[in-house]
């Protein structure tokens, strides 16, 4: 935290709903992670902050509101945040007289209604407030609306305080990234993987990146700065890690030894093997991928059974059901869009007629045929980065994984 002189404001922070539905071991220990990632959050965008609160509300108190509230509706864990507009005593002339300062010209000429609720022992009920404040504030509005206001005017008590509001702010939601263990994502720099590793960390699954390199250096460091775009902007809490794995001899073993027709699929389980014994070092419990149902040949039903078949972890799908157009519409909110166009696909090796059926058997035999030797050799001299390292997007961290 920054000390300054210039004045705070306040933003009030709701955990998501979900959070209600844990018990309260579980709860407290979702919390934790998320006042974690809030401070992370904070702190590498060198915001000036104070956090209080706990259970259901949390108040950051900061000199640039606009932009921490931006900065926390990229946090998962967090249902709503609101920009707190004043703070009064719980006395009802003081929030009636600091409502009315606060509010006139937002509710002038509009339809507006006011909503109140407490927390603690008040000698005024909910209704008190809403019909005084309404009145106040009648004189500079069209008319008071309770089922279809323009504006809605809040106030919420707590004990001795009353935080006045007209605008929430819709969070992200999910839990806290971390509170739910690691996976792996195989990322390709596409629109695919990069949203797959967007929905596990909103459902608060920490990730790596494994990525599986058959185009070169350029091909790498173009998957990076998307992998990058995840970890700067959403990974708050936690410091993802990108592993590079040169595929060139592995791709070249596969084409000697195996049917054409079965690259595509082969490729795939390589790909989840090499997930998982990546995984195995860096403790991830999962493999991410980006596949969806019916998307390309080697993702129909049969042959994605056929290629998990060989998986030391579990495959986790997040975009399982997602159409392509949902997909790119998710890339573009989160900010991977605009790279990923750019990033030239690589895995499409089957030059005619790929299997769209394989069983696991025959899958499993024409895995039979490829010294997994290679496979191991291109993991064992992998290279790792940072990405939350400034300097993640062009320079590389040579030393190997213990």
């Amino acid at each position: 935290m920054t000390v300054t002189d210039a004045p705070f404001s306040i933003l009030m922070l709701r955990p998501s709903a979900e959070f209600t539905l844990k018990s309260n071991r579980t709860r407290r220990r979702l919390q934790q992670e998320l006042v974690h990632n809030l401070t992370d959050a904070l702190e590498s965008h060198g915001l000036t902050y104070r956090i209080s609160g706990a259970w259901n509300t949390y108040f950051v108190e900061t000199t640039a509101p606009g932009e921490a509230a931006e900065l926390l509706r990229r946090v998962a864990g967090i249902g709503s945040i609101v920009p707190i507009e004043r703070v009064s005593r719980a006395e009802l002339d003081e929030i009636v007289r600091l409502g009315v300062e606060a509010f006139a010209e937002i509710v002038r000429g509009k339809r507006f209604a006011v909503r109140a609720r407490r927390t603690g022992n008040h000698p005024f009920r909910s209704r008190d407030v809403e019909v005084a404040l309404g009145a106040g504030l009648r004189p500079f509005a069209q008319k008071v609306d309770l089922t279809q206001p323009e504006v809605t005017v809040h106030v919420d008590i707590q004990d001795s305080r009353a935080f006045l509001y007209a605008e929430t702010l819709r969070g992200l939601g999910g839990l806290p990234i971390g509170s739910q263990g690691k996976a792996l994502v195989l990322i390709s720099g596409g629109f695919d993987s990069a949203v797959a590793a967007w929905l596990i960390m909103r459902r608060g699954v920490a990730v790596d990146y494994v990525f599986c390199n058959l185009g070169g250096k350029a091909y790498e460091r173009a998957v990076v700065q998307v992998a990058k775009v995840l970890a700067d902007n959403w990974s708050y809490g936690t410091h993802p890690r990108f592993y590079s794995v040169d595929f060139t001899d592995v791709v070249i073993e596969m084409r000697q030894k195996t049917r054409s027709s079965y690259w595509q699929i082969v490729l795939k389980r390589l790909m989840y093997q090499t997930g998982a014994l990546v995984a195995r070092r860096s403790g991830a419990v999962a493999v991410v991928t980006g596949e969806s149902i019916g998307q390309v040949s080697s993702q129909t039903l049969k042959n994605l059974a056929a290629i998990e078949a060989g998986s030391a972890l579990p495959v986790l799908r997040p975009l399982l059901t997602y159409d392509k157009e949902d997909i790119i519409h998710l890339a573009r909110r989160i900010g991977t869009a605009t790279l990923s166009e750019r990033v030239r696909e690589y895995c499409a090796l089957t030059p005619d007629h790929p299997v769209t059926g394989a069983s696991p058997e025959t899958l499993d035999r024409e895995m039979a045929k490829i010294d997994l030797a290679v496979l191991h050799q291109a993991v064992d001299r992998l290279e790792e980065y940072d990405l939350r390292s400034p300097s993640a997007t062009w320079r590389f961290n040579s030393s190997r994984l213990a």
